[in-house]
């Protein structure tokens, strides 16, 4: 394990172990917009508005899926749901309501590994690759070298585009963890074009203190 990573593991097992800190998922709550999104073709009704492709449920990789809430929201709403994080501390008290596929992963670290747990749900027709992935409230915490990174390791395991929220504003918790969560804050234009650079972003919002980004693989 490289020196970045076994830092940040530590860090977030220590963020995990405070109080109140996976009281609020942005995972949880950006699913709606994620949905809403969406081109109009993988919007066909299934359950409360995932739609079918092919036949079968759409595929989302929940990236940095933190407590399992926003994977919670994606299996309501109808998608088949697999998880990674550098570290699943804070599924201590999160129950699922199915079998999900899990693995330990570094976001900016070689991804390629990851796909194979949508062979999962339908191994005749992913071809090792999931339909979306689904990044919330991560990117800000990753160190501003890795940023890109992580957005083209992504791009590069999934079959239609990545969605991102992240905050644009400095943590709260940082203080009691021993140093800042949020390692990249920039404005919300800044993200944009940068996410521009590698996929082509059909849509951006600017909620204030938070961007939502979906970026389509060119």
């Amino acid at each position: 394990m490289s020196r970045i990573l076994r830092e940040e593991t530590a860090l977030y097992e220590t963020a995990w172990n405070m109080g109140g800190y996976g009281d609020f998922s942005p995972g949880e709550k950006y699913a709606p917009i994620f949905i809403n999104a969406l081109p109009e073709q993988f919007k066909t009704p299934l359950n409360d508005g995932a739609g079918l492709v092919e036949g079968r449920r759409q595929t989302v990789l929940d990236a940095g899926a933190g407590s399992g809430k926003g994977t919670v929201a994606l299996l309501d709403k109808g998608f088949a749901v697999a998880m990674c994080d550098i570290s699943f501390d804070g599924l201590e008290d999160q129950t699922l309501p199915e079998r999900v596929p899990t693995a330990m992963a570094c976001l900016w670290h070689d991804l390629s590994h990851i796909p194979y747990m949508a062979n999962a749900f339908a191994p005749d027709t992913f071809k090792g690759l999931f339909d979306w992935a689904y990044c919330c409230d991560v990117m800000e915490h990753i160190q501003p070298q890795f940023t890109m990174l992580v957005v083209q390791q992504l791009l590069n395991i999934v079959r239609h585009g990545v969605f991102f929220s992240i905050s644009l504003t400095q943590d709260q918790f940082g203080y009691f963890a021993g140093e800042p969560l949020h390692k990249t804050v920039q404005q919300f234009t800044w993200w944009r074009d940068s996410l521009g650079e590698l996929g082509d972003v059909i849509d951006a919002r600017d909620l204030g203190n938070v961007g939502t980004y979906l970026v389509m693989t060119q």
